[in-house]
């Protein structure tokens, strides 16, 4: 991939995180789930580095 799709990537992975973290402040009774699709956000970026790093991702502990 080149670096153009990586930072794509990287960039819509951040932007989701971003809106995502808006949502808490105006639905503040949802702040659990919420943090669950951020770190889900946050492993998807990871994973799709390691992959365009050929860095072996690191299993969940």
């Amino acid at each position: 991939m080149s670096e153009t799709h990586v930072s794509a990537l990287s960039d819509h992975c951040d932007k989701q995180i971003a809106e995502t973290q808006k949502l808490i402040a105006d639905y503040p009774h949802e702040r659990a789930a919420l943090e669950r699709v951020i770190k889900g956000w946050r492993a998807t970026n990871r994973r799709h580095l390691a992959l365009i790093n050929n860095i072996q991702p690191k299993e969940p502990a």
